[in-house]
């Protein structure tokens, strides 16, 4: 994740040191999304303790529960999707898909398994 908190010090910190908003947009950016370098194959994603306490960090005060929670959660601006994408980061957007064999339908549910968490659409939702 360093390289993409260079990326956002680089791309945003002067915004984020002297624009309250610019932070608000950036933990809602943050919080439980996933973003990818497809060139350099990496990625990084931040809780919504941990996209809070980014900021505070780059801000050079306060700690994570100043932006905990701020903002809609993974929702990402055009600002910091444009900042972000000239340093070669995009996120995902499209969210998760079911789990489900053949299905391409967006999961709306989840069960935990013996062998882990699994995600469905409302049609192959477990029946209890």
């Amino acid at each position: 994740m360093k390289e993409f908190e260079k990326s956002i010090k680089k791309m945003l910190g002067v915004l984020i040191r002297n624009n309250d908003k610019v932070c608000v947009e950036l933990w809602s950016a943050l919080a439980n999304v996933d973003w990818y370098h497809p060139e350099k194959h990496l990625e990084a994603s931040y809780s919504f303790r941990a996209a809070g306490g980014l900021i505070a960090e780059i801000k050079g005060e306060g700690d994570y529960m100043d932006w905990y929670c701020s903002g809609p959660y993974a929702e990402v601006s055009d600002r910091i999707a444009h900042a972000l994408r000239k340093e070669g980061w995009i996120y995902d957007d499209i969210g998760l898909i079911c789990d489900e064999d053949d299905c391409i339908s967006e999961a709306s549910c989840g069960t935990p398994t013996k062998d882990g968490y699994r995600h469905t659409c409302s049609t192959h939702m477990p029946k209890f």
